[in-house]
C-alpha cells in the first residue's frame, strides 16, 4: 500500500515537474525528464506494483519490456502529432497513456517484421 501511494505521489510530482519545465524554464522538450532520477524511480515503483499486486501482471510486464526501445524511438514523432490536438496540448497527462498504447501497438506490429525487429530490440 505504501509503494502504491508513493508511486501515485511521485507520478504527480513528475507531472508538476514537467509543467514547471514547460512554463517556468520554457523547456518544452521531454529530454529534460529522460535521465531524471524522479522519473526512473517512479517507473520502477510502478513496475513493482504491477508485478507484486497480481502475478498475472508479470506476463503483461514481460510483454511490454521488449517493446520499450521501439517505443522510445518512435514516441517523439507521435508526440509532435498529438500535440497538434488542442486537448492534448492543454492536458498532456491524458496524452501519456494514449501515446504509450499507440506506440506499443506499432512496435508490436514492427517486431513481427524481421528486418525492423533488429532496430527495436534491446
Amino acid at each position: 500500500m505504501i509503494i502504491s501511494f508513493s508511486a501515485i505521489f511521485l507520478y504527480f510530482i513528475v507531472i508538476i515537474y514537467s509543467i514547471w519545465n514547460r512554463n517556468v524554464i520554457h523547456w518544452d522538450y521531454a529530454e529534460a525528464n529522460y535521465g531524471n532520477i524522479l522519473v526512473i524511480f517512479t517507473s520502477v515503483l510502478i513496475l513493482i506494483i504491477f508485478s507484486v499486486l497480481n502475478p498475472k501482471n508479470k506476463k503483461l510486464i514481460e510483454f511490454i519490456i521488449p517493446a520499450t526501445m521501439g517505443i522510445y524511438m518512435i514516441h517523439p514523432f507521435f508526440i509532435n502529432k498529438l500535440m497538434k490536438i488542442h486537448f492534448f496540448y492543454e492536458y498532456p497527462v491524458f496524452m501519456v497513456p494514449i501515446l504509450f498504447v499507440l506506440c506499443l501497438i506499432i512496435v508490436e506490429i514492427a517486431l513481427r517484421i524481421p528486418v525492423i525487429k533488429r532496430f527495436f530490440k534491446l
